[in-house]
């Protein structure tokens, strides 16, 4: 469930967030040679790992000291959101940014993709092969074949298309054996980034030298036809926002932008030069003589003429400044450029086609249309019939030049994001348009047949188009890449025809944001994806186990944090995430309570805010819960884009939630409460919250400045820790926190990464840092490692510390995955094969031991991770299941440690502190000295409830600590009133059909319970009673199974019943020896052949299982004298008693088909000698009676009925139902019920 929001602003607000994930704030200046500075860095530890590894000590598969990383998927989300309803059918992949196809094969196609390098196809898509994964960047921005051998591939990195997650590259690569290459590093020729020296229009002219391509994307690339060394490079800004990174204004470091030409690009790439075109020299221009520093978002050859090239820049409306540019002589030793079309657009996208002497060229641009109901800056498309020379103004028709109106708005609100434009090779008039999702005016994909009019033609293929490409071939074949992948069709075939979906394993390039693992189930996964949903690897059929590689689309739009309760078994999978946030639109998270859910696409349930919405939306979600509920969370707050999310201990585990102020809920987000200063600082919003795993009480927050706030008491306030950030290489405040997490052994010590650039990284700083002492005075300690086993100066996005090792941190940066074996003093690159992508997120799948990545450009990875030979603990409460009143105490039995000394401490939390988030109520400390077993101190709890055990070792020099989880089974106390063991009844069996005694008594809780049932007759002689039943016999109708029938006790079951200690005295009475599961069972008593007189049915409870017998209720007929109703009971032994409710009642029975009910029934409670405890006529008489006997949910619906609540010490009762004086007899029911 999301609200609308201004699609321009939408995207403006994604790609911050994405860009600050990389370390980069958008409208701030960097340094791109920091990232090449920090690969190198990577690419000497590893190779050092490589070359040191002894023999007996290299991982089995790869051969070296280092594992291998394992690529998950999804190779395809088979249920990918798409433009059209296609049924949940349409496999999509992650964001596809260029295509180019082997000239005279359309079936030899290459395409390249936002984070997730390049593929080839030599099907037609059928199957893909990675061939970039070794390059130092996986974003590519443009991909072109050298016509004349078209083995040839140049590709350029950083992606030209204007988000801030459109990262910028590291130049030029090229592949000479593109055709069968795969991907051996060998084949990667580059990066190609040769140095630049220009003449500097500042004082005094000083010479500058800078780089072409640093910190730049490339847009497009042309080869010359008939001469692969000659090749037209055109770039612009990389890591874009709308408001622009001001990455033009400091030249060096980064590149000029423009448009370069290489007339050696074959050679070797430390040999290959580069010069700049002067394509709009007064577009910013910071060299003499002047060549510009505009974006040039494309450019194109005139078909057969590469002498006619066309450019499209982005600047000001004036003269050599925004527009199109175009040369006649591009190939000679000086082109020169003439200003064919002065615009300010953002985007200028070409198309070109060639017949005869007529070159078609169309310029699909970001400017406003002309057709008002459309918006400002939705698109407009422009058409030039005498290739690029003259631009008319009017409004064009099939044959003639100037506006195409019937295109106005085909970009809708992101034209700086989606816009794109292409033509079949043999028809000017054939137009494919890409642009937004359906809006007022636009589509993700258009097709003119006519030249003019345009249509729909996005049947089934995701959104956000970025790449049209049609292959000069028979039939040419029209390739659609978006952000859900790639897809084709004969560009011949009429709109609305079927697309083919290319989106086939083993493409992995979904861009993720988080993920998320299940406590046991190995595979199973969730994480949120940029504009691709939220996805999920799971079991196909929905029921488990999970599958590797077997992904499943849960919800749509963009998913950010993912959350799994560590307490979900195989059904109750209880997972959330969020979607984007804006403060006064919408503030929410989605919530499933079941693996069902999976099932159902956006069924998920939503909690949070929404501007305009309803307090609830009670339409049944997939889990039945309601689809909406506004829980708490203020619509004012400040919020990240993907606000963060948490989970702490406890059962369900707590859930956080951080705005400006940290949120907090214990019934899995339905109401969420605030539990910190209110803002935290105003504007600032939080980035991440961590909850220590063993006490929900501690919490610890960061803030977007480098401000970190804490508490180890579940305060209300959390302190300022002075965590001391390091200064941001862009000299600004911005101070982003990557991750933070609490040790695992240790509620007071924390570590956090840092997603940010150092401006002078050394050893007294770090992108790792250590807080200790958080329960008294925080001491902050940076990790940064030692001499050459140091983490370089790169973001930190993701953290994990091992639960098994604690010492053994892992660290994933936009370059790959880090790992400390020694708490920070020695850090190396881990695994090998994972491609030099940013890793947003990681965990541990605890059973199995994998470290799962989530990757932003190349899906999920995994590696196996040994668990370190420690210590264990293995606790064991004395007993489950005691009584008010009595001790209860846990021990721990320490093994494998290497002498261990230290301490373990013995914390006691509730009643019914399900997530140990209080103060514990008990805690005892004892030493160690070497393995061995432990004993806490003793506590009597003073309430009835649910107690956990926590016990944590604190580890010494030799071994680590460790502790078991909150909700342990092991460490659970139940804490029990006194409790019912004995229900009776006498009543008078009369004559006819519902006149017998019919006992019902429920058994509450998850086990079962051995109970005798016993029908007297013949014994109540003893008692002076002369009309009693001769011959009784028994039913027992239990909750599930067959009838049981009894006649006399000694038929079936003598031994068992005689072992009883209380078998009946007469052999004709009956009895049953049952054990039952919890539910409400019946027991009947009758005369045999219809005999009539007293009876008393009765239940005993035989053993001490958890579960208990709460409640009998007898219904049979009521007269006067000794055939009056009377019930009895024992309140077993125990400290404390138990609270009772005793019910008489009558009337109420009509409904049930009675038709001699009771009128007025009264009720006496006696002691085991007879005395009156308490009585009662109507129930209501006694409005204090009246108020308890409602809350305890017993009120009887009819005023003349009776009750009474009473707490009752151990012993044996008596209740006796008759009626009032002068009201009649009837059938009445007698119910006794042990309540909390």
């Amino acid at each position: 469930m999301q609200n609308s929001i201004d699609q321009e602003d939408y995207l403006d607000m994604r790609s911050r967030a994405i860009s600050r994930k990389h370390g980069i704030d958008p409208d701030v200046d960097l340094d791109p040679g920091l990232r090449t500075t920090a690969i190198a860095k990577f690419e000497e530890q590893q190779e050092a790992l490589l070359r040191n590894t002894p023999e007996s000590m290299r991982d089995p598969v790869t051969g070296t000291g280092l594992p291998a990383w394992v690529p998950i998927g999804p190779f395809s989300i088979p249920n990918g959101q798409t433009t059209a309803a296609a049924g949940g059918t349409i496999a999509v992949s992650g964001r596809t940014t260029a295509v180019v196809t082997n000239p005279s094969d359309a079936n030899v196609v290459y395409i390249g993709t936002a984070q997730g390098g390049v593929w080839r196809s030599k099907d037609g898509g059928n199957t893909w092969v990675s061939i970039f994964d070794n390059a130092r960047s996986q974003a590519i921005g443009a991909l072109a074949l050298a016509p004349s051998n078209p083995s040839i591939l140049y590709i350029g990195t950083g992606e030209a298309h204007f988000s801030v997650d459109s990262f910028f590259g590291i130049g030029l690569y090229r592949i000479d054996n593109a055709d069968t290459t795969t991907g051996a590093l060998a084949d990667l020729k580059g990066p190609i980034n040769p140095p630049y020296t220009f003449t500097a229009n500042a004082t005094g002219n000083p010479s500058i030298t800078t780089t072409c391509f640093g910190g730049r994307a490339i847009s497009q690339i042309l080869v010359n036809p008939t001469d692969p060394a000659t090749i037209f490079v055109s770039t612009s800004t990389g890591a874009a926002s709308n408001h622009g990174n001001g990455l033009s204004s400091f030249v060096p470091p980064l590149a000029l932008v423009g448009v370069y030409r290489s007339t050696n690009a074959t050679a070797a790439p430390s040999a290959v030069t580069f010069t700049k075109l002067a394509v709009a020299p007064n577009g910013g221009s910071l060299d003499v003589p002047g060549t510009g520093n505009r974006r040039v978002s494309d450019m194109a050859f005139e078909p057969g003429n590469p002498d006619v090239l066309l450019a499209g820049v982005f600047g000001n409306a004036a003269a050599g400044d925004g527009g199109v540019f175009r040369s006649t002589n591009a190939t000679s030793v000086s082109p020169t450029f003439t200003q064919t079309l002065t615009i300010s657009a953002t985007r200028i996208n070409f198309a070109i086609q060639k017949t005869g002497a007529v070159v078609t060229v169309l310029a699909a641009t970001s400017e406003s249309s002309g057709t008002v109901a459309c918006g400002v800056g939705t698109g407009q498309l422009r058409k030039s019939i005498d290739g690029g020379v003259t631009w008319p103004s009017v409004a064009a028709t099939a044959a003639t030049g100037g506006i195409l109106t019937g295109a106005d708005g085909f970009c809708g609100g992101q034209c700086v994001y989606d816009i794109t434009v292409a033509m079949a090779p043999a028809d000017p008039n054939t137009i494919y348009l890409g642009g937004n999702a359906t809006g007022t005016c636009s589509n993700s994909v258009k097709k003119s047949t006519n030249g003019t009019t345009f249509v729909r033609d996005d049947n089934k293929v995701h959104a956000d188009t970025q790449i049209l490409y049609v292959s000069n071939t028979t039939p040419p074949i029209v390739f659609d890449g978006n952000d859900g992948g790639i897809w084709k069709r004969d560009a011949t075939l009429a709109a609305g025809s079927a697309w083919t979906d290319l989106n086939k394993a083993p493409l992995n390039v979904t861009q993720f944001q988080s993920v998320a693992v299940h406590p046991t189930d190995r595979n199973f996964t969730i994480g949120g994806t940029q504009d691709n949903g939220t996805e999920a690897q799971d079991d196909p059929a929905g029921a488990g186990p999970s599958v590797s590689g077997q992904w499943i689309s849960a919800e749509g739009g963009d998913g950010g944090f993912a959350l799994i309760d560590s307490n979900s078994n195989a059904t109750a999978i209880t997972m959330y995430h969020t979607f984007f946030n804006r403060t006064g639109l919408q503030i929410v998270f989605d919530r499933a309570l079941t693996r069902l859910c999976l099932a159902t696409k956006d069924g998920w349930e939503t909690r949070g805010n929404f501007a305009g919405a309803p307090p609830i939306d009670a339409t049944p979600s997939c889990d039945t819960t309601p689809f909406f509920v506004q829980n708490g969370i203020a619509l004012t707050d400040t919020v990240n884009f993907y606000a963060p999310m948490a989970l702490g201990p406890g059962n369900p585990n707590t859930l956080y939630f951080g705005t400006d102020r940290l949120y907090r809920s214990i019934n899995q987000g339905d109401l969420m409460t605030v539990v910190s200063q209110a803002p935290f600082a105003a504007g600032r919003a939080i980035d991440y919250v961590a909850i220590s795993p063993q006490t929900d009480n501690s919490r610890i927050v960061g803030l977007d400045n480098g401000k970190v706030f804490a508490t180890t008491t579940g305060a209300a306030v959390l302190i300022d820790t002075n965590f001391p950030p390091p200064n941001n290489a862009q000299a600004n405040t911005f101070r982003d926190i990557g991750q933070m997490r609490f040790a695992p052994n240790d509620p007071n010590t924390a570590y956090i990464s840092l997603d940010y650039y150092f401006d002078s990284p050394n050893a007294t700083t770090s992108h790792v840092w250590k807080v200790v002492n958080l329960n008294t005075t925080p001491v902050w300690t940076p990790l940064q490692g030692t001499d050459q086993n140091v983490l370089p100066n790169i973001p930190v996005n993701a953290l994990v510390v091992d639960p098994a090792q604690p010492n053994r941190i892992f660290a994933g940066t936009d370059i790959g995955v880090y790992v400390t074996q020694d708490g920070g003093a020695n850090w190396v690159p881990f695994g090998q094969g994972l491609p030099r992508v940013a890793v947003f997120d990681m965990a541990i799948q605890p059973t199995s031991r994998l470290l799962r990545i989530a990757t932003h450009g190349r899906g999920m990875w995994e590696i196996p991770v040994a668990a370190v030979a420690g210590p264990s603990l293995t606790t064991q409460v004395a007993s489950a299941a005691i009584s008010l009143g009595s001790s209860t105490s846990d021990t721990a039995t320490l093994s494998g440690g290497q002498n261990p000394t230290g301490s373990i401490t013995f914390r006691l939390f509730g009643p019914n502190d399900n997530s140990c988030s209080n103060a514990p109520i008990f805690t005892s400390v004892q030493g160690v000295n070497g393995n061995g077993t432990y004993t806490s101190g003793s506590f009597t709890p003073s309430a009835v409830g649910t107690y956990l055990w926590v016990a944590s070792y604190s580890g010494d020099s030799n071994n680590g600590g460790l502790a078991t989880p909150c909700g342990d089974a092991n460490e659970t106390v139940t804490v029990t009133l006194s409790q019912l063991v004995n229900v009776s009844t006498r009543a008078r069996v009369e004559a006819g059909n519902g006149n017998e005694i019919i006992g019902g008594f429920i058994i509450q809780g998850s086990a079962s319970k051995k109970v005798l049932i016993r029908g007297l007759g013949p014994s109540l002689q003893s008692m002076g009673l002369t009309d009693v039943l001769i011959n009784p016999t028994l039913e027992l109708h239990p909750a599930s199974g067959p009838v049981v029938f009894n006649q006399d006790w000694r038929d079936t079951q003598a031994a068992a019943i005689q072992a009883t200690g209380i078998p009946p005295l007469y052999d004709v009475e009956s009895a049953i020896l049952a054990t039952l599961a919890p539910g409400n069972h019946t027991a009947i008593l009758k005369g045999l052949n219809g005999g009539l007189g007293l009876g008393l049915i009765e239940v005993y409870d035989l053993d001490t299982a958890s579960s208990k017998l709460v409640n009998l209720s007898t219904r049979a007929s009521v007269t006067s004298g000794n055939n009056v109703m009377i019930g009895g009971f024992f309140v077993g032994a125990g400290n404390g008693g138990g609270n009772i409710v005793v019910r008489a009642l009558g009337p109420s029975l009509s409904s049930g088909g009675v038709t001699n009910p009771l009128a007025d029934p009264t009720l006496e409670l006696r002691d085991g000698d007879g005395t009156l405890i308490m009585s009662d006529d109507n129930w209501q008489d006694n409005p204090t009676q009246a108020t308890a006997i409602s809350a305890a949910g017993l009120a009887p619906t009819n005023t003349k009925e009776a009750a009474i609540i009473k707490f009752l010490a151990p012993g044996a009762y008596t209740v006796i139902v008759q009626a009032r004086p002068n009201t009649g007899t009837g059938v009445g029911l007698v119910e006794i019920y042990n309540v909390p």
